[in-house]
């Protein structure tokens, strides 16, 4: 009996790790394309657009490893780890408009009910307030339950304060976010070509219907 019981527990456990598993290629995917998408958006507007993300700054794999595994506590390597994703700047606008950053957040997949808050990590938030002017970070978020596929809008107007209840945790308010459209026109004060939105929407509906 405790034979058959072990081997239920085991095949429910592997089940489980399988789940998690294709979340996390899920979540992988779909940033993988908001990434894209968010960068062939904006140099299409004209502006020029630098991955500065960790992965692309330290491209040494043994220095990588270093930074992460051993130096993962120091202020440098917390100003690399949790750099931006993107650098951007556009040479005909005012330089107080037209130079910020981006980070693309991840999506969360985990939740049966719409997430009106999604997580971002605590040291992430810190590094951002201390090494970077919250006023010129964009946020853009892609969530499966979201009214609008791509979300977008400036870090101080939408990070939360701490999650009581859960130490170390900061959440982005997804309702004090726009629709990237909406963001650009409104925000930025620019046209883009809507074809390249509509096709980065496609390719993250599809990843999001493939998870149901």
């Amino acid at each position: 009996m405790k034979i058959v019981e072990s081997n239920s527990e085991a095949r429910v456990m592997t089940e489980k790790a399988m789940k998690r598993n294709e979340k996390d290629k899920l979540i992988k995917q779909a940033l993988s394309v908001l990434q894209d998408g968010i960068s062939t958006i904006f140099r299409s507007m004209g502006f020029h657009v630098a991955n500065v993300s960790f992965t692309n700054m330290v491209t040494d794999q043994q220095m990588a490893r270093l930074i992460g595994e051993s130096y993962q506590r120091t202020e440098v390597a917390k100003e690399l780890l949790y750099f931006p994703d993107f650098f951007v700047m556009h040479g005909k606008k005012d330089p107080r408009e037209g130079v910020f950053f981006i980070y693309c957040l991840p999506a969360q997949v985990n939740s049966a009910k719409p997430n009106k808050f999604v997580e971002i990590e605590s040291e992430r938030a810190k590094v951002f307030a201390k090494y970077f002017p919250c006023d010129k970070i964009i946020i853009a978020s892609s969530q499966p339950d979201s009214s609008a596929t791509v979300l977008a809008q400036w870090l101080h107007k939408c990070l939360c304060t701490k999650n009581s209840g859960t130490s170390g945790v900061f959440k982005i308010d997804l309702g004090k976010m726009e629709s990237l459209t909406t963001f650009i026109k409104t925000t930025l004060k620019m046209t883009f070509d809507e074809e390249l939105f509509r096709r980065v929407d496609e390719e993250l509906m599809k990843i999001y219907k493939s998870n149901n």
